[in-house]
């Protein structure tokens, strides 16, 4: 019931370009927590962009699109436009809205009540397509500098990751084992992903 008032007073009172808060899939969690925290652009970069996209120990800045309130321009400016990802649009904005907001607010308060949905993509034995990873990989890259930080290293982690999800998937189809494991060798030959596995550092 508090929700929108709790994140209108630290607007009020931060102005920050994005403001995070918890998600619970447990009613008994939803309630306030401590104080949250203020981090400006260079508390951004320093505290969160080691592990803004995925770091070399698999660790990864966890907030989704649901859990968060941004400034109108940021959010526009960066969400996943004219095409379609299966699963991993939100990791695709979420990132790049981060790398580019300018102040970040993150509340320890429970906001979010997540209703888990058996016949979601991520919850279903759902086949995911070949070309997500690459559509999530090429958003990120055209809206954060890739080559500042270690953002390209963190990206072909990124890429790989979800590149194991849709092969892990691959075995959902009521196809022979050889026919889907032929499948998958075959486009694990796109270049975008042989370059990102190559170079993905663990």
């Amino acid at each position: 019931p508090e929700t929108l008032e709790s994140i209108s007073k630290v607007i009020e009172d931060t102005d920050a370009d994005v403001i995070t808060f918890k998600m619970s899939s447990d009613l008994k969690k939803t309630k306030r927590g401590e104080s949250g925290k203020f981090y400006n652009k260079k508390a951004i970069e320093k505290y969160i962009f080691p592990y803004l996209l995925e770091d070399k120990n698999g660790k990864y800045f966890k907030p989704s699109v649901c859990g968060a309130a941004y400034r109108r321009r940021i959010y526009i400016e960066n969400q996943v436009k004219n095409c379609r990802i299966e699963i991993g649009e939100d990791l695709a904005c979420m990132k790049s809205i981060i790398f580019n907001a300018n102040s970040l607010y993150e509340m320890n308060d429970v906001f979010y009540f997540y209703r888990r949905n058996i016949l979601s993509a991520t919850m279903s034995h759902k086949v995911f397509l070949w070309n997500g990873p690459e559509l999530i990989g090429k958003h990120i890259e055209s809206k954060i500098n890739i080559n500042s930080f270690d953002m390209k290293e963190q990206l072909n982690r990124v890429v790989t990751h979800q590149l194991f999800l849709v092969v892990k998937s691959q075995f959902n189809r009521k196809e022979r084992y050889i026919d889907i494991r032929r499948d998958i060798i075959s486009n694990l030959n796109n270049e975008y992903y042989k370059q990102a596995i190559n170079n993905c550092k663990y």
